[in-house]
């Protein structure tokens, strides 16, 4: 089983991502914010990190890229999400792995899931 971390700043898609995750058997953890998030991955680094690109308190894009940056965190597989498909373009350029547009279809984001993190 492995440990995903929702960072979003909305508390419906948190919820409806928490569904998903634990669905395919995952420990969830969440934060809707970036002070959160880093917090979170301090205190138990997760296997797979579902970023939203806006969040209240700043850039996910800029946090993926802090995140990746870190030896310790660089191993971390993130997914950035967005419901403005411009700002996922050139994801690799924060070293994000991967990308999803709100809305996603369900099989979409269990497939990313399932390629990221083993159950």
């Amino acid at each position: 089983m492995g440990k995903i971390l929702i960072v979003d700043d909305s508390a419906d898609l948190i919820h409806l991502f928490t569904i998903i995750v634990k669905r395919r058997g995952h420990e969830v953890a969440h934060a809707s914010c970036a002070r959160q998030a880093l917090e979170a991955i301090h205190l138990s680094p997760p296997d797979l990190i579902l970023l939203d690109v806006l969040l209240s308190d700043g850039n996910g894009r800029n946090l993926c890229q802090l995140i990746k940056s870190k030896p310790e965190t660089a191993y971390i597989k993130i997914v950035l999400l967005s419901a403005h498909p411009p700002s996922l373009e050139n994801y690799r350029e924060c070293d994000a792995d991967a990308v999803l547009s709100k809305p996603f279809e369900l099989a979409e984001m269990e497939e990313l899931i399932a390629c990221f993190v083993t159950a």
